[in-house]
Parts: C-alpha cells; structure tokens; sequence
C-alpha cells in the first residue's frame, strides 16, 4: 500500500510540474493546494482500502507534517464537487488516473474509458 501511496504521490507531483516536498508544504496556494487535493482524493479512490488515518501517517513520515482526517475529507468533498460541473478538473482526473494506471501497471476500474472526456484527455497528451 506505501508503494501505491508513493505511486500516486510522485504521478500528482509530476502532472502538476511541482517537486514532491511541495505537496507537504503549509500553504493555501492554489498551485499547491489543488494538487494535495488531488493527493488525498485520489488515494481514497485509487486504494480502496485505505483509510485516512493512513494517508495521515504517510504524509507525517515523508514530511513530519501531518494533516487530520478532517483535513483529508475535505479535500475529497472538494474534488468531488469540482468533479460535478468543472470539465478542466474531470479532464484532471482522467489524466492523473491515466497516469497512475501505468505505473501500477494494472487497470483502475474506476476509468470509465466511454466517457468523453477520455479520448480527448489522450489525443490532446499526445498532441501538447
């Protein structure tokens, strides 16, 4: 499950094009607390058995910093409404699921590869 965690954890890092202690970082900058948004929810929807004591403790063991469960749930509560109507951030997801999917090497079930978003998601990856 840590290997999973740091899987995510770098592929967030990576797509947001910040270095991985900045997800760690007390801020309240977009540009950092978009993607630790991501971090959380994510781990909540890629490893379904983990729990948000969990997250806490990998984030106290990367940075020393930890961050309350409150802090965890807020963050997916926030994605999942952003998820609702912002396309950008359901383009997001699709692309970080992408990403995390090929270095897991195996199938995330929650990509639903019908939705549209997905194969405009690939052609624009590839493009840009």
């Amino acid at each position: 499950m840590n290997n999973e965690l740091k899987i995510i954890h770098l592929s967030v890092c990576e797509f947001f094009n910040i270095d991985k202690s900045d997800l760690f970082k007390i801020s309240r900058k977009n540009e950092i607390v978009l993607p630790r948004q991501f971090f959380h929810y994510l781990c909540r929807n890629v490893i379904k058995k983990i729990t948000n004591r969990e997250i806490a403790e990998y984030f106290s063991e990367e940075n020393g910093r930890t961050f309350g469960h409150a802090t965890i749930i807020h963050s997916c509560k926030v994605i999942n409404d952003y998820l609702s109507y912002d396309l950008k951030i359901q383009e997001m997801e699709t692309l970080l699921k992408l990403k995390i999917e090929s270095k897991l090497g195996k199938p995330l079930k929650e990509i639903d590869y019908t939705n549209p978003l997905y194969p405009v998601s690939f052609v624009y990856d590839r493009i840009v």
